[in-house]
């Protein structure tokens, strides 16, 4: 009997991926990536100052005591990330109005109310 492996007829040489398959693979990486960082800044938008080193303050360079605020960070010691949004805008990229919404100032309201007539 000849020494012949069992699976040597099985055996095939390695196929290279084709150049589409390669660009598919990239592109599915890609957009994980980018899935990932889009949930990161989502939940973190904001990342150190560089300029001021997280203090918010720009120290004199002649009174090393004296400081202003940052001009890059404005004194927040924080900055946006790239491709971040401000929290409290909305998707549409319009910013939400500051101001506090109307059923919330009426509840305060009467809340008011209440405590100026248990005063008297």
């Amino acid at each position: 009997m000849p020494n012949v492996p069992i699976l040597a007829a099985a055996h095939t040489a390695p196929h290279p991926m084709s150049t589409a398959g390669v660009i598919l693979w990239l592109a599915i990486i890609a957009f994980a990536c980018a899935g990932a960082y889009w949930v990161s800044i989502r939940r973190h938008p904001y990342r150190a100052c560089s300029k001021c080193g997280e203090s918010g303050k720009h120290r004199g360079t002649i009174f090393p005591g004296s400081f202003r605020a940052c001009t890059r960070c404005g004194g927040t010691g924080r900055r946006l990330r790239p491709f971040a949004k401000h929290p409290g805008t909305s998707t549409s990229g319009g910013a939400r109005p500051l101001e506090p919404r109307p059923d919330r100032i009426a509840r305060r309201q009467a809340r008011q109310d209440q405590a100026r007539t248990r005063d008297h």
